[in-house]
């Protein structure tokens, strides 16, 4: 346990010193990097040292296979995460085609000499919207020497790691489940087809694992310190001695928007609930607060954007429900919404505070999404309600799962993880990997900006797999879908773009929508454009065409 506590406060410390060192110096650097990491370390083994020790539960067969099977998955997600075969790069995991690129953009714009805050790396004129907390972590093991791949596939282990070692304190095998497997009823095409597919992927509430934890990247840093944070207050709850100190609560808590504002939110929910549920707490629940409101407000600011973006949050009844919402919600959550009714009401008949705060909070944070969007995309909400499952997810077990017989729990436990148990092992085999861009491509790419600087805006076709983007140089507009995500009114400068491409607006016009510093013609523009392909890409400077 101390040393995961050493490893998330070490990891977290470090990211928002970089934050402030690069705000300060103007970028990130590799004296800087070299600091902010050897401090880092420091603190996380202060803390370390400072965390009362606590004994795990014991592990019985099924604790055991549970965790063995997340150790396989995640061994299979990670090492096979970006790899070369076949001269391309490739990737294990559908869901993270376009996820994957988007954070290799990130770890070199930034690691590149992007002045702090940064402006976007795919939308010119506007400041980063994202909370770039993982991806900063992986720029600065680049800027110490740790190879990109590299970096990814052991953050990736080792947030993987972190993760499990929480989830298991939190809620035992259960709750390893939780994350791995837990879906709704898709998998009865199973015995239709009698082959093993992701039938929750067809669903909008898919495999959280598949298509959470692997692809967004700030789960890896998020689920493991919000965890240890839940685990910290439970502790307290139940009138045994803090978990952490004081000063690490404050910086775990504090930091998380630079990682993931809705587990910050999740988080907040849930201390705000401590607060007025149990006087006992009041006071280090205000200490946390108090000492964390203005570093968190900073962060909440600077990764919003200034909130100048457009959508963020809005009312949204029904979620992503379809026609048929009684089918939906069933095929789509099955068994989780019965257990998560009963353990809502044996909490309240009970009085029990100390599971109270936990899970009325995650019933009012899954109310919420069912009627309000977090982001601009109203998929984003299963951030939150994944946080609000895993907050239930030892109560649900002690409430309910407890209680009934063997032969009782079994039929609830198939028919809660079945679907997404199957969706699990079928993405695990070798035939599950995709093509994200041919080396060659990124070559000729890397041969024709090598000489630009790397601060330099350039015009490309928006692809979500484009070379510069895998490169980490910043473009006028990226991928839409990319665009819309991070609510970016991308819209007149995305059409203009194009219009200038194809000939249709004298670049000379340009300046009117949006600045750039080089076009760059290569392959996927010149098929694009309809104009003559050649072979070797070409970087034309704004002043060839704007005299």
């Amino acid at each position: 346990m101390r040393f995961a506590v050493g490893m998330i406060v070490g990891a977290f410390a470090a990211c928002v010193l970089a934050v402030g060192g690069a705000m300060g110096f103007g970028a990130l650097s590799p004296g800087l990097a070299w600091a902010v990491l050897i401090i880092g370390l420091m603190l996380g083994l202060l803390a370390a040292r400072q965390t009362q020790p606590t004994p795990a539960p014991p592990k019985r067969f099924w604790d055991w296979a549970v965790l063995l099977l997340f150790a396989f998955v995640c061994f299979r997600s990670f090492f096979w995460l970006l790899f070369v075969a076949h001269d391309e790069w490739r990737i294990q995991s559908r869901y993270n085609l376009g996820d994957l690129s988007l954070h290799l953009n990130f770890i070199q714009y930034l690691a590149g000499g992007a002045k702090f805050w940064p402006e976007s790396s795919i939308f010119q004129g506007e400041p980063m919207r994202y909370p770039l907390g993982a991806d900063l972590f992986n720029s600065l093991g680049l800027l110490i020497g740790v190879p990109l791949q590299v970096g990814l596939v052991w953050v990736g282990i080792g947030g993987a790691l972190l993760t499990a070692i929480m989830l298991w304190r939190w809620g035992g095998a259960f709750g390893v489940a939780s994350l791995l497997m837990v879906g709704g009823l898709a998998g009865i095409e199973f015995f239709k087809t009698g082959q093993p597919g992701d039938f929750q992927g067809l669903m909008e509430w898919k495999n959280a694992f598949l298509c959470l934890f692997v692809p967004q990247r700030a789960f890896l840093f998020a689920l493991p310190a919000g965890l240890l944070l839940l685990n910290h207050w439970r502790q307290q709850l139940a009138g045994a001695a803090p978990l952490l100190p004081r000063w690490a609560e404050v910086l775990l808590y504090s930091v998380m928007p630079l990682f993931s504002v809705h587990t910050f939110l999740f988080l907040s929910g849930v201390l705000l609930l401590i607060f007025l549920i149990n006087p006992a707490m009041r006071r280090s629940s205000l200490f946390c607060v108090g000492f964390a409101f203005l570093p968190a407000s900073a962060l909440v600011w600077l990764v919003g954007g200034g909130f100048r973006g457009s959508g963020f949050i809005g009312w949204h009844p029904g979620w992503m429900q379809d026609a048929e919402p009684m089918r939906f919600w069933i095929m789509n959550f099955g068994m989780m919404i019965p257990l998560t009714l009963v353990t809502f009401a044996m909490t309240v008949r009970l009085r029990d505070r100390l599971a109270a705060p936990f899970v009325i909070g995650a019933m009012a944070f899954w109310g919420l999404c069912l009627f309000v969007r977090f982001s601009p995309w109203p998929w984003d909400n299963t951030k939150l309600m994944l946080w609000a499952w895993l907050a239930m997810a030892p109560f649900v077990w002690q409430f309910v799962m407890r209680p009934l017989s063997w032969g009782g729990r079994a039929v609830v436990l198939v028919t809660l993880f079945f679907t997404g148990f199957i969706s699990l092992l079928s993405a695990m085999g070798p035939e599950n990997s995709y093509t994200l861009i041919g080396l060659d491509e990124l070559r000729a790419a890397e041969a024709a900006v090598k000489p630009i600087p790397r601060e330099a805006r350039l015009v490309t076709k928006p692809d979500y797999d484009h070379p510069l983007l895998i490169l980490g140089r910043p473009v006028v507009c990226g991928y839409e879908g990319h665009l819309w995500s991070h609510g970016y009114d991308y819209s007149k400068k995305y059409e203009k773009m194009g219009d200038a491409m194809r000939g249709e607006l004298p670049w000379s016009q340009t300046p009117e929508y949006f600045q750039f510093d080089y076009v760059f013609s290569g392959p996927r523009e010149e098929k694009a454009y309809g104009r003559p392909v050649k072979s070797i890409p070409q970087v034309i400077p704004r002043s060839e065409l704007i005299p």
